[in-house]
């Protein structure tokens, strides 16, 4: 029972789950006595001054509970009488304001809820036979927040000290696009010694998936001294009555402000993350504990990061990628997981990392870390993959099935179309690179020189075929302001892949090898290719995208690849177009339909809808039936400036269906079938070369007299049906429509200009 009389009281400070042992260690170091560690807690003994320390001073706590009583419960009569003989009026008036919180594991008492709403009537009563009214209940900063803790026979009530959960820090106003608790973020640092490769190699602390900036506002607090109460201003025991202000008030005077001084000025946290609305946040955040001038927040994907930031520095890196379980899904979590490693191996050495992944998923299995400590994120149980880390915890924990001679991933069914993450080969699997790596990775021109010396007489002549045709691209890349363009298409037997450069990015794409090809051979000789033109075009290697074509099968033709939502812009003729180069089977961007795009704005589809409007069309009408492919074209013209309405529709439809039932007429359709395709909901199978006669002539009944429709193949050795060409004025365009670039392609491409038979 709680004595106001005596200086020592009972309390537990809650934590998250498997960092009690932190926790008390954290305590410890505070001063906190008689220390006994528990589940999900650790209990005390001690005086409210302790108490104070804790609420101010813990990272890692969740709350302070001051114990009032405990007793044993039979049912919820026994448990009311409890409650309402405990002196409240002692504690608060009845103008003040509580909440209650419980936790049940009791035999009858055995929901929350009905706990909670049964403890607040019998202190409401109390005060009402005693004073004739009540304290009001407030969610929002009570002036007591009571505890109930049942178990199976017994009960306690305690005072929340704190209040609120001391992981909320107040330093931002809310923690929306948070997936990682502040405290929790403070114990997984807490269980490694990360601080002296900042203050004695002047490193640098980097999370390149940050988020709201969690993790790189947990580690500069603590760094610079920052006390993890600085922002708030709200505690449970502020106007409690048996409040000891002068011991609140020796404690705020131990606290310590920001401690950055001359020998740790400059910035050495660096946090990136490529959705600018989390960035929000950890912007706000920043500014209210005053850390601007040491930690630096960056709108910006870590694979565009130049690979000299990494080679050139060293220091700790902690990410909490998405999970693929409340973010996004395990297959595109395992790519995104694979991809950091693969990062770290090329670019990351000689740096130490940890990485949080829970533990049932895939990526577990590959035992590319050197070791695991086991944390739980809410309701998830996760471990924090660490590299290269001297471990201030206790124990490593490893899951009992995990076997090193496990696949990283699981095997995945082929499509027509796989896509394949590639980087320059790495050679090493240790866990720490050698001095002489060291040395070499310290200047990022031999960044790609991961591969061995590739001075074959293959390699060779793909270098000089792709330098050759680069030059010869030169000044029509120039004067066209084309920084989307093919660099090489099979020009080389021996390299069936065509190459084809996004701005700062390159995609390979790469033909099925025939079957009498040894697979392993063309498996080696594509990955010969990637490091090659990764080296020769000084582009970083996980800017590297591969598909490998296959013959289209049944529904799989154009379903999605992976999920990875890799998006990024580029540009084209003054105009702006976003592109994915992993998840689908179209890029958003065809480079070969350059001209044809440019013809449309000239006259005046989705990127083609974007030079239609450019180019000041009236009206315009994309159809598709692929929603994913009209929200695509919805951002097109969006980040160009144009917006949706009556006169500018993105329409969801069978194209037959809505060449059948649309009564308006067109001045200019552009038309680019595939050349097969199942439509998914209605069983039925289009070509190209067997229904482009109905869909041409379904098309030339909503044109107007003078109106002109450009269709548009990559069906090899095309060309129009008879009763197209006797019906209507046909103009092959090909030969003019066809860029520089992309000549060796000009049997898959075919470009006509179909007019009613009366304009010419």
């Amino acid at each position: 029972m709680f004595n106001p009389a005596s200086n020592v009281h009972a309390f537990f400070v809650t934590c998250p789950r498997l960092t009690e042992n932190i926790l008390a260690s954290e305590l410890d170091g505070l001063g906190i006595p008689e220390i006994i560690p528990q589940k999900s807690g650790v209990s005390f003994r001690g005086t409210l001054g302790d108490a104070y320390r804790v609420c101010l001073m813990s990272r890692i706590a969740g709350r302070v509970l001051l114990e009032l009583a405990s007793f044993p419960v039979s049912g919820k009569e026994d448990f009311y009488g409890h409650i309402n003989q405990i002196d409240w009026e002692n504690h608060i008036t009845p103008d003040d304001t509580i909440a209650v919180d419980a936790v049940t594991a009791h035999t009858v008492l055995h929901h929350s809820h009905f706990v909670e709403m049964f403890t607040k009537d019998a202190v409401a009563d109390r005060f009402n036979r005693i004073f004739g009214r009540r304290p009001s209940v407030s969610i929002n900063k009570p002036t007591l927040r009571i505890n109930i803790n049942l178990r199976r026979n017994a009960g306690s009530v305690s005072i929340d000290l704190s209040g609120d959960s001391l992981h909320k820090r107040n330093y931002r106003e809310n923690s929306i696009g948070a997936t990682l608790k502040e405290n929790l973020a403070a114990a997984v640092l807490s269980s490694f010694d990360w601080m002296p490769a900042l203050q004695k190699r002047r490193g640098k602390f980097v999370d390149f998936m940050c988020g709201t900036g969690t993790f790189l506002l947990e580690a500069a607090m603590a760094y610079h001294g920052v006390a993890p109460s600085v922002c708030r201003s709200y505690f449970g025991f502020l106007n409690w009555k048996y409040h000891d202000r002068e011991a609140y008030q020796s404690v705020i005077s131990q606290l310590g402000g920001n401690s950055g001084d001359a020998q740790t000025s400059g910035k050495q946290f660096f946090g990136f993350e490529k959705n600018a609305a989390l960035l929000k946040n950890a912007h706000q955040a920043t500014e209210n504990l005053e850390l601007e001038d040491h930690i630096h927040f960056e709108v910006k994907d870590y694979r565009e990061l130049p690979p000299a930031f990494f080679l050139q520095h060293s220091g700790v890196i902690f990410l909490n990628p998405p999970y693929g379980i409340r973010l996004g899904d395990e297959e595109t979590s395992l790519t995104e997981y694979q991809e950091i490693y693969r990062f770290f191996q090329l670019y990351c050495r000689q740096w130490q990392t940890v990485v949080l992944c829970p533990a049932a998923h895939p990526f577990i299995r590959s035992r590319r870390f050197d070791g695991m400590l086991p944390f739980y994120n809410g309701a998830i149980e996760i471990y924090a993959l660490f590299h290269d880390f001297s471990i201030r915890a206790d124990k490593i924990s490893v899951p009992a099935d995990t076997k090193s001679d496990m696949p990283s991933a699981p095997d995945k069914d082929l499509t027509e179309i796989t896509e394949t993450p590639r980087t320059a080969t790495d050679h090493s699997d240790t866990a720490q690179a050698t001095e002489t790596d060291n040395a070499k990775h310290q200047n990022p021109d031999t960044a790609y020189k991961e591969i061995p010396e590739l001075l074959s007489s293959a390699s060779e002549q793909l270098i000089n075929r792709v330098r050759k045709n680069i030059k010869a691209l030169r000044r029509y890349l120039k004067q066209n302001r084309v920084t989307c363009y093919r660099i090489y298409d099979r020009d080389i037997p021996e390299f069936a892949f065509s190459a084809d450069i996004y701005e700062q990015r390159l995609l390979i794409s790469e033909y099925q090898a025939p079957a009498e090809i040894d697979p392993q051979k063309a498996e080696e000789r594509l990955q010969l290719a990637v490091d090659t033109l990764s080296k020769e075009l000084k582009i970083s290697p996980h800017l590297v995208y591969v598909k490998q074509r296959r013959r289209q099968k049944g529904h799989t033709q154009y379903s999605k690849l992976s999920k990875s939502d890799d998006f990024f812009t580029v540009s084209e003729s003054g105009l702006h177009f976003r592109v994915n180069l992993r998840d689908y089977l179209d890029t958003g961007l065809f480079t070969d339909h350059r001209i044809v795009r440019d013809y449309i704005r000239q006259k005046a589809a989705a990127s083609a809808t974007v030079y239609a409007l450019n180019g000041k069309a009236m009206k315009t009408v994309s159809v598709d039936t692929s929603p994913t492919y009209l929200k695509w074209g919805e951002e097109n013209l969006h980040i160009n400036g144009y917006s949706l309405g009556r006169n500018h529709s993105l329409v969801k439809a069978d194209c037959f269906e809505f060449l059948e039932e649309e009564q308006e007429k067109f001045d200019l359709i552009f038309m680019a079938p595939p050349i097969f395709s199942n439509n998914r909901s209605e069983e039925r199978e289009f070509s190209t070369e067997d229904d482009h006669v109905r869909l041409i002539g379904l098309a030339m009944k909503r044109l107007t007299p003078e109106g002109e429709l450009i269709f548009s193949t990559p069906l090899k050795n095309f060309r129009p049906d008879e009763q197209i060409m006797n019906n209507y004025t046909v103009r092959n365009l090909s030969k003019t429509m066809l860029p520089p670039d992309c000549v060796r392609s000009a049997s898959a491409f075919h470009v006509f200009l179909i007019t009613p038979a009366t304009k010419f």
